[in-house]
């Protein structure tokens, strides 16, 4: 015994074109905002990459007692935490390297009073304290990483 299905309810092509429609218009809309949304979580990233670093290097500096250091690279965007062997304050072959972190390209430093963009800590935990700017070239995600330098207290920021 066949059944014959007549006039079953469904869609017709004109509205699932319709769909298709809507959605590659919120589609495109939500193209932008996700890139800046991106972008901005970026910014973050690196901004938590610095804290991170400075808190180590205080705390290798005052465990192993060693002064330590952490040394922006802008030409390699890198983050690089070392031990200070030859006391200079400067990051360079005689330093053995701890940790390193790769920073975003789009991201810019600004108003870094680190002397030669190195944050150092000692054995007591001071540091010679100075704050730095990190964020996207328009400022529109901005964050301040500051030191002080009698306790080496480090605190970031996120500037309005």
């Amino acid at each position: 015994m066949k059944r014959v299905l007549k006039n079953l309810p469904g869609m017709t092509m004109i509205e699932i074109m319709l769909i298709v429609v809507i959605i590659g218009v919120l589609a495109g809309l939500s193209l932008p905002m996700f890139g800046r949304y991106a972008r901005n979580n970026r910014v973050k990233s690196d901004a938590r990459a610095l804290i991170s670093a400075a808190r180590l290097a205080r705390s290798i500096a005052v465990s192993d007692i060693k002064t330590t250091g952490v040394s922006i690279v802008l030409d390699s965007m890198k983050c690089v935490v070392f031990e200070d062997k030859n006391g200079n304050g400067v990051l360079d072959t005689a330093d053995v390297w701890r940790s390193q972190s790769k920073l975003s390209d789009d991201v810019i430093f600004w108003n870094v009073t680190f002397p030669n963009n190195t944050l150092i800590f000692y054995r007591d935990g001071s540091s010679n304290g100075g704050r730095v700017k990190l964020g996207t070239e328009d400022r529109l995600v901005a964050f301040e990483l500051s030191v002080l330098a009698s306790t080496g207290r480090v605190k970031l920021r996120q500037i309005k």
